[in-house]
């Protein structure tokens, strides 16, 4: 397995919109959204160096109520979900600066949230090339939106090649974005 670790310093500057990952390389966005009734809803999205969608997933859970936690669930999810599908060179991208900085130092906390790094951690030795990287909320928008849908549906939900109609904008607004 192949880490690459960027400098702490560059994960805190987060980009501001969504970038491609380079060519042969693959980018998961995750996300989490708390809802009033103590659910946890998680969303990931898989695209290419064309900015376009590989795979898609959401689903919803009981929660606790620590955001932090949440967002570890959620790259979790979408990091074996992306394997289950044989994506194996990835960039794993979110806008939770905590996760991605613990992701990057490999710290591991005696504590609910260390317990979910370290089990990224034992995931991430499955896949050939990953990378962390921090993204400015504006800039995972496509994984938010699906975080926020998943309480419209029973049980986990995966889309190949494909999005809900719910998020269809989001992508296409990267993909303008893309092109300038």
């Amino acid at each position: 397995m192949e880490v690459h670790k960027p400098l702490l310093s560059d994960v805190a500057a987060g980009a501001k919109v969504w970038e491609a990952p380079a060519m042969g390389s693959l980018k998961i966005n995750s996300d989490a959204a708390m809802f009033d009734d103590g659910k946890v809803g998680i969303g990931g999205v898989v695209r290419d160096a064309e900015g376009d969608v590989l795979m898609a997933t959401c689903v919803v859970m009981e929660g606790g109520g620590e955001v932090d936690i949440a967002e570890g669930l959620a790259a979790r999810h979408s990091l074996q979900v992306a394997l289950d599908a044989g994506f194996r060179c990835v960039i794993l991208e979110s806008d939770n600066l905590k996760l991605i900085s613990h992701l990057i130092s490999g710290k591991e906390e005696n504590n609910s949230f260390g317990f979910v790094i370290s089990d990224i951690l034992w995931l991430c030795m499955s896949f050939l090339s990953i990378s962390f990287s921090h993204v400015c909320r504006e800039g995972n928008r496509v994984a938010h939106k699906l975080a926020h849908i998943s309480k419209n549906f029973n049980g986990m939900r995966v889309w190949l090649e494909e999005v809900p109609d719910e998020v269809l904008a989001d992508v296409n607004s990267d993909l303008i974005s893309l092109m300038k």
